[in-house]
């Protein structure tokens, strides 16, 4: 286990850092001792004390006093964390948090959402606070909690330090159940929501829109995804990995400044008989939009659950229309 912790923790990973234009979390500079570990009492337990992760001797970003409160709706997550710089000079990384389904292996590996980026900038032996205060949709169901930082370097960024929170599982419940995201909108503009449904009176097109919201004060460019995802008997907390997905479509979009707008989409497709869920997916900017990997987030992407897609088998399909089906 140690092994394949080491593997997967120390491996540099090109996550994206945040857009201009979004709430990131408060910075409150303070200096902390190396390994302080405060804890917290949560759901009337006391906790056990965080354990960390496979981590160097003295990581150069290091991560102490993880703590999390959840909110009364029990989808709103409160974090706080320390991160020093335990070097003689000036260090400058990223820090965020994931919260991954219970089971073996890296947090990394099992990951179901993951937190807005925080950029850091440190001084020799100085240390700082973040927190966060996030609303988490997930599948309803207990996740683990844990922190990771990047440090900058000439070629990237590279693994510094992970923290894991074992002072109990946060037992999530949606405030939309039939909503899902993995992490917050960048870049200022956010998917509010989708419909999809296939057209009943032309077989084999697919048809919806998308509700994109502007928060910022400028017009904002980008190129929208659409794709079916089959669903199966139900929706886990890896549901972006879910696949294969069937592509849809993709197109320009322009979202007025702070505004919502209505993106509307059409396509010839003939998925099979099944049962699928709307994807979509964001990328703002000019740049085509690669394929979303296991180290790439785009600006914003959601899940919509519901209703379902349901295609019929062709023999239903031709049997409402008084055709034979094929032999």
């Amino acid at each position: 286990m140690e092994a394949e912790l080491s593997t997967a923790l120390t491996s540099p990973m090109a996550l994206p850092a945040p857009s201009q234009g979004i709430r990131h979390p408060r910075l409150v500079i303070a200096l902390v001792l190396p390994f302080l570990v405060v804890q917290l009492t949560w759901a009337g337990q006391l906790p056990a004390p965080a354990v960390y992760l496979h981590r160097p001797r003295l990581a150069p970003l290091q991560l102490s006093g993880l703590t999390y409160r959840l909110a009364a709706d029990q989808s709103t997550v409160h974090v706080t964390l320390q991160v020093r710089n335990t070097e003689g000079s000036r260090q400058s990384g990223r820090v965020w948090w994931l919260l991954a389904a219970p089971g073996e292996g890296s947090p990394w590996s099992r990951r179901a959402y993951q937190s807005a980026l925080s950029q850091v900038d440190l001084k020799a032996k100085k240390a700082v606070t973040l927190v966060w205060e996030e609303q988490v949709q997930l599948p309803l169901g207990s996740y683990e909690l844990s922190a990771w930082s990047h440090v900058k370097q000439d070629t990237g960024f590279a693994h510094s330090d992970a923290e894991l929170a074992t002072s109990g599982s946060l037992h999530i419940r949606p405030r939309s159940p039939d909503v899902l995201r993995r992490g917050p909108s960048r870049g200022g503009v956010a998917i509010l929501g989708g419909r999809v449904a296939v057209a009943s009176k032309t077989p084999g097109v697919v048809q919806g829109e998308v509700r994109l919201e502007n928060q910022t004060g400028q017009v904002q460019k980008g190129r929208l995804r659409w794709t079916l995802a089959p669903m199966g008997d139900g929706v886990s907390a890896d549901w972006w990995r879910l696949g294969p997905s069937l592509l849809t479509g993709e197109e320009d979009v322009n979202v007025p400044s702070r505004s919502s707008s209505l993106a509307p989409f059409k396509q010839s497709l003939r998925p099979p008989p099944g049962r699928y869920a709307l994807r979509v997916t964001l990328a703002l900017g000019s740049s085509p939009m690669a394929g979303v990997d296991a180290f790439e987030w785009p600006d914003d992407e959601l899940f919509v659950l519901a209703p379902p897609v349901t295609v019929p088998a062709v023999s239903n399909v031709t049997a409402k229309s008084g055709r034979p089906g094929p032999r």
